[in-house]
C-alpha cells in the first residue's frame, strides 16, 4: 500500500470511530443539572432551653475506640424532642489526635428553620 492511500485509510479510520461519539458530546447549556436550592420556608420558632427535658448523652467505650454523643446542652446531656444532626467531623492527618466536630444545631422538629 503506498503512503497517499494509507494517509487517507487512517483518516477514514479515525473519522469513522468518531462518528458515533459525536451525539454523546455536552451541548453547552443543554446539559446542567439544575442545584438544589434551599429556602427558608418555616418561620422561626423559639424554644426556651430553661426545664428543657434531657436525658444522660450516648457514649460507647471499647479498648480500640471510644463514641462520644456532640450535640449535647451545656451539662452534657441529650437535649430530647431536639433535631440536631448534619454533622461534620475533621481529623488531622498528621495527628490523629487532633480532631474537631461541628453540626447544625435545630433546636425543634416542629421547625425547618435554619
Amino acid at each position: 500500500m503506498n503512503t497517499p492511500l494509507r494517509i487517507i485509510a487512517v483518516f477514514l479510520v479515525f473519522l469513522f470511530l468518531g462518528v458515533p461519539f459525536q451525539n454523546m458530546a455536552q451541548q453547552p447549556g443543554n446539559s446542567r443539572i439544575p442545584e438544589y436550592a434551599e429556602l427558608p420556608d418555616d418561620p422561626y420558632v423559639l424554644v426556651e432551653r430553661a426545664g428543657r427535658a434531657s436525658s444522660p448523652a450516648y457514649h460507647y467505650t471499647t479498648a480500640r475506640f471510644t463514641t462520644v454523643q456532640a450535640n449535647v446542652n451545656e451539662a452534657g446531656e441529650n437535649m430530647l424532642g431536639d433535631a440536631a444532626n448534619e454533622p461534620s467531623l475533621a481529623i488531622d492527618p498528621t495527628n490523629p489526635d487532633r480532631m474537631i466536630i461541628g453540626w447544625r444545631q435545630f433546636d425543634t422538629i416542629a421547625s425547618n428553620f435554619r
